[in-house]
C-alpha cells in the first residue's frame, strides 16, 4: 500500500460517461493477473493501442506531457460493468492513485480504495469545472483536508467515508489494520473461551 496523503499531478481527462471495467482492462487479459504481472500495458488498451500493437497518436494515455500523471478525472458511473480485479491493479500499475467522477459502478469503489486507489465523488459542476480547467495544471489532492486545489490558487472540497480516508492516509491494508488489534483480538478469544468452553473441545486456553 502507498499513502496518498498528498497527490500533486496533472490528471488525465476522460469526458465520456459509462466507461467500463472493459474498457479499461479488456476481458481477454485477465488471464495475465497473478500479482506478479505489471498491468499497465493493458490499461485502456483499446484506446491506447491499434490491432497491430502500435500507440494510437493522440490517446490521452499515451500523451508525453501527461507521462506519471497519478489522477483521472471521468464522465459519470465511470468503471460500471463487471467486477474484475485487473481494472483496479492495472490503475495503480499505470501510477493512478486517484479517480474523481460524479458516480462510479456500483461495486469498483468499494473495492478499490484497499488497494490505494482512492475514489472521489463530487457533484456534477465540480466536475464539469475540473474538466474545462487548464489541462497543463498541476492538481494538488489533499486527502488530510479533504480538498483538491486548483493552481489558481482555488479548492474543491470533497468528503470521504471516513475509514476511506483512514485507509488511504495510513497506507495500510485490511489485513494489517486487523492486525494492529492482536491483543485485542487474542483477549476476547481468551474470554471466548473460557465463557463457551464446550465449542473448543473443553480447552480452555
Amino acid at each position: 500500500m502507498i499513502k496518498n496523503a498528498l497527490i500533486r499531478s496533472r490528471a488525465y481527462r476522460l469526458p465520456s460517461p459509462d466507461i467500463d471495467t472493459d474498457q479499461i482492462f479488456p476481458s481477454r487479459f485477465q488471464n495475465r493477473v497473478d500479482g506478479r504481472n505489471d498491468l499497465s500495458r493493458f490499461f485502456f488498451h483499446d484506446q491506447r493501442f491499434d490491432d497491430a500493437g502500435r500507440p494510437i497518436a493522440g490517446a490521452p494515455m499515451n500523451d508525453a506531457a501527461f507521462r506519471g500523471a497519478q489522477i483521472i478525472i471521468a464522465g459519470a458511473n465511470y468503471a460500471c460493468g463487471s467486477a474484475r480485479a485487473g481494472a483496479i491493479f492495472s490503475h495503480i500499475d499505470f501510477g493512478i492513485r486517484v479517480l474523481v467522477s460524479e458516480s462510479f459502478g456500483p461495486v469498483f469503489p468499494t473495492v478499490c480504495f484497499k488497494f490505494g486507489l482512492i475514489p472521489i465523488e463530487l457533484p456534477k459542476p465540480d466536475v464539469a469545472r475540473l474538466m474545462a480547467d487548464d489541462a497543463a495544471a498541476i492538481l494538488e489532492v489533499d486527502l488530510e483536508a479533504q480538498e483538491i486545489r486548483l493552481e489558481a490558487g482555488k479548492a474543491i472540497a470533497f468528503r470521504l467515508d471516513d475509514y476511506v480516508r483512514f485507509i488511504a492516509l495510513s497506507g495500510q491494508g485490511e489485513i494489517s489494520v486487523t492486525r494492529s488489534h492482536a491483543a485485542e483480538i487474542e483477549a476476547f478469544e481468551v474470554k471466548r473461551r473460557q465463557a463457551l468452553p464446550w465449542l473448543f473441545d473443553g480447552r480452555t486456553k
